[in-house]
C-alpha cells in the first residue's frame, strides 16, 4: 500500500481541491494519511514549510510550485512577474529538497500576463493551473515513474519581506514629485491615468 500525504498550508482551497481530487481517483494499492511522517510518497501544494534533510531522504517529495522557476521561488510570484513586467508567469512541479524551491524541475506550465492582470487574477490562473498540472501528474508521482527532473540553474529567490518592501511607494512618488513635471502616476483598469503626489 503506497501511503500518500497532500500537504497544504492551512488547507489552502486548491489545497483542499488537490485532495478532494485526489481522494475519488485514488488507485485501489494507495491511500491517502494525513500525517507527513507516515508517508511514502509527500506532495506540497503551495504548503508554507520546509522539510527538513532526514523527512526527505525517507520518502519521494515533490512540491507544486506557484511561479517558474528557477528565476521565481519564495513568496509573491506572481505579484513580482508583473512588477518585473514579464509577458509570461507560471508553475512549476519540481522536486522537494532542503532549501526554498530549488529542487529538480519535472514540469512548467505557464500563461500570459495580461495587461489587465492583477497578482489576484495571476493568482486565480496559477491555482487553475496548478490543478491541472496535479490531475495530469498524479499517478506518475504516486507510482514513482517520474523521470529524474532538470536540476535548477541560476535564479532567484523572493522572499515575503521583499514583497512588503516593493509595497512602499513613498520614494517612487518623492522621486517624481517636482513642480512642474509630471508625477508619478498609475494606470487603473479603464485606461485613466491616475497621479500620485507627494
Amino acid at each position: 500500500m503506497i501511503k500518500v500525504c497532500i500537504a497544504s498550508s492551512r488547507w489552502k482551497e486548491i489545497g483542499t481541491k488537490c485532495y478532494q481530487w485526489a481522494e475519488s481517483n485514488l488507485p485501489s494499492d494507495t491511500e491517502l494519511v494525513l500525517e507527513p511522517t507516515e508517508c511514502d510518497v509527500f506532495i506540497s501544494v503551495l504548503y508554507g514549510s520546509l522539510v527538513s534533510e532526514e523527512f526527505i531522504s525517507k520518502r519521494r517529495c515533490y512540491n507544486f510550485h506557484p511561479g517558474i522557476l528557477p528565476q521565481y521561488r519564495g513568496a509573491g510570484a506572481f505579484s513580482w512577474a508583473i512588477i518585473n513586467g514579464e509577458k509570461r508567469c507560471g508553475v512549476t512541479l519540481h522536486e522537494l529538497d532542503v532549501d526554498i524551491d530549488t529542487g529538480p524541475i519535472i514540469d512548467t506550465n505557464t500563461f500570459a500576463v495580461e495587461a489587465w492582470d492583477t497578482a489576484e487574477t495571476l493568482f486565480k490562473k496559477g491555482m487553475d493551473a496548478i490543478y491541472g498540472m496535479f490531475q495530469e501528474w498524479f499517478w506518475t508521482i504516486i507510482k514513482g515513474g517520474l523521470v529524474s527532473g532538470k536540476p535548477q540553474e541560476g535564479g532567484h529567490t523572493y522572499y515575503r519581506k521583499d514583497l512588503r518592501a516593493a509595497q512602499d511607494l513613498t520614494r517612487f512618488v518623492r522621486a517624481f514629485t517636482f513642480e512642474g513635471k509630471e508625477p508619478a502616476y498609475y494606470t487603473d483598469r479603464n485606461g485613466n491615468k491616475i497621479e500620485l503626489r507627494w
